[in-house]
């Protein structure tokens, strides 16, 4: 499944609109802040003898109530749509894993924690946000976490996921900043909260913001609760991920990429790549090859690190 898909539900004196772009759409929150209305109204919508909700939507709606109805949903044939999921008790992370990889489905998961088992975007993670109309009023499907990359200071210290080529990278282009790897990002906050009672400052965090929905709302927390860009001075820039850094620099200019990398949800089919990071990445691996320097996740070749000031340039316009 590819491509921008929406729907619309309509009651009276209502509309509730989502759109989605990827694989994974998380609807976070604690018990009673309203999160689970818009799956009561998806299920009246679906029934056809309800009229008090209608249904507008690129593809079809699919309520998943148990392992059961997910299994049905993933392995019985179902056409290309979005399986809405709430609280999906008695349905491990690990089998919503694995049910779901190669599903040619979409999925609107409303759930009170994260999610570690799949690798859902920053920008997938969603709240219903009200907007009162003169007719209507609308709720409408908004990104639950903003970023202000810009940096007003020159780090001393530069956060990265793990030791690969990221991490590689900024130690090559930020030669007098201290680079430490978390060695897995769900190890982050906890490494940038060490830091922060260190009394450490001028602190640049960076993650693949294509696979750091699980974790951005620890970072957020660690961030609130130290009051951090007045007191230490924290930057988060979660690009895509390093590979789309990479393919939007001139190095591969000629290859004409912009609308896989600005319009990435018509490319990377949903039943093959399980996230826009795995995507990037088999990209860059392939287009790599016709430069005959290869590019491997685990190990930066002195060729992306001769060529590294095209690649900062590309971070630098977001921070």
């Amino acid at each position: 499944m590819t491509g921008e898909v929406s729907f619309t539900i309509y009651t009276k004196g209502e509309r509730i609109r989502a759109s989605f772009k990827r694989k994974y759409n998380i609807f976070p929150g604690k018990t009673g802040t309203g999160k689970s209305y818009i799956w009561k109204v998806i299920s009246r919508a679906l029934k056809e003898d309800d009229r008090s909700a209608q249904l507008k939507s690129d593809v079809p709606l699919y309520l998943v109530n148990s392992i059961n109805d997910l299994e049905k949903a993933c392995t019985g044939g179902k056409p290309e749509g979005i399986c809405v999921l709430d609280e999906p008790e008695g349905i491990s992370e690990r089998e919503l894993a694995e049910l779901t990889l190669k599903a040619p489905h979409y999925y609107m998961i409303i759930t009170r924690e994260s999610i570690e088992a799949i690798p859902y975007s920053v920008h997938s993670v969603f709240e219903l946000k009200l907007h009162k109309g003169r007719n209507a009023d609308n709720l409408t499907a908004t990104e639950l976490y903003s970023f202000d990359t810009r940096i007003d200071f020159e780090p001393k210290i530069i956060i990265t996921e793990d030791s690969n080529s990221g991490y590689q990278f900024f130690k090559h282009v930020f030669k007098d900043a201290e680079v430490i790897s978390a060695n897995g990002k769900s190890n982050i906050s906890r490494l940038l909260n060490t830091l922060i009672v260190q009394g450490k400052t001028d602190i640049l965090v960076v993650a693949d913001g294509a696979a750091f929905g699980s974790n951005v709302k620890a970072l957020f927390e660690t961030l609130s609760q130290a009051n951090v860009y007045d007191a230490a001075r924290v930057c988060i820039y979660l690009p895509e991920s390093f590979e789309w850094l990479v393919l939007s620099s001139d190095i591969f200019r000629k290859f004409n990429l912009k609308d896989k990398l600005e319009h990435t949800e018509n490319y990377a089919e949903s039943t093959i790549y399980k996230s826009w990071e795995t995507y990037y990445t088999e990209l860059l691996v392939d287009l790599s090859r016709q430069y005959n320097h290869v590019y491997r996740k685990s190990k930066l070749s002195e060729f992306y690190l001769s060529q590294s000031d095209k690649i900062i340039q590309v971070a630098r316009r977001d921070m």
